[in-house]
């Protein structure tokens, strides 16, 4: 019983091509950190190029960066959020130090981090994240929906880079998930 309680499961990718479900330490908070019980996580296009090599990351790595789950723990100094709380999160974020950040470009920070891919991710049972990047899911909204909410974001920003305007034609390329949310989006 003490072995479980400090051993989870975690789709553990230890070189290209090569996948297993293995047992690895629970993630534990640290501060300003959660831990994050996954209920759901969306398999995505870079996920497959990380699995065939074509994106290399550091070996071993637990990917997976569309994910939802619960709060299963709160670290120190965590605001706002509590065991329990059912939340999508965001799987990239910046050091919030550097002049680029200072400056509201957090996009360009160089030490930016991308949750299953520089860091392990959402294949996993538990993960631990930053607080800042959990953000809450509705009642209503289910985790198998709320799963969509990171591809959702992509689209989003793309349509709106775009600036179409009402009456204006458009092509999209494509019919899988980003294609599809796209037509939803325009």
């Amino acid at each position: 019983a003490n072995r479980r309680e400090t051993q989870m499961k975690a789709a553990l990718l230890r070189a290209p091509q090569t996948l297993t479900v293995a047992e690895m330490a629970e993630a534990a908070p640290a501060p300003g950190d959660v831990v994050v019980r996954v209920s759901a996580a969306g398999l995505c296009g870079t996920d497959y190029r990380i699995w065939t090599g074509e994106r290399p990351v550091q070996y071993p790595r637990v990917m997976g960066h569309e994910f939802v789950g619960a709060i299963a723990a709160v670290g120190a100094g965590v605001s706002g959020l509590s065991s329990g709380d059912r939340v999508v999160v965001e799987p990239n974020y910046s050091c919030g130090r550097c002049p680029l950040c200072v400056e509201g470009n957090r996009n360009l920070c160089l030490s930016r981090v991308a949750i299953g891919i520089d860091v392990d991710g959402g294949f996993a049972e538990l993960v631990r994240v930053p607080a800042r990047c959990c953000w809450p899911i509705p009642r209503a909204v289910s985790d198998l929906d709320a799963v969509v909410t990171e591809p959702l974001a992509v689209v989003v920003r793309a349509v709106a880079r775009a600036t179409p305007r009402a009456g204006e034609s458009a092509a999209v390329v494509g019919a899988g998930r980003l294609g599809l949310l796209a037509l939803q989006v325009l």
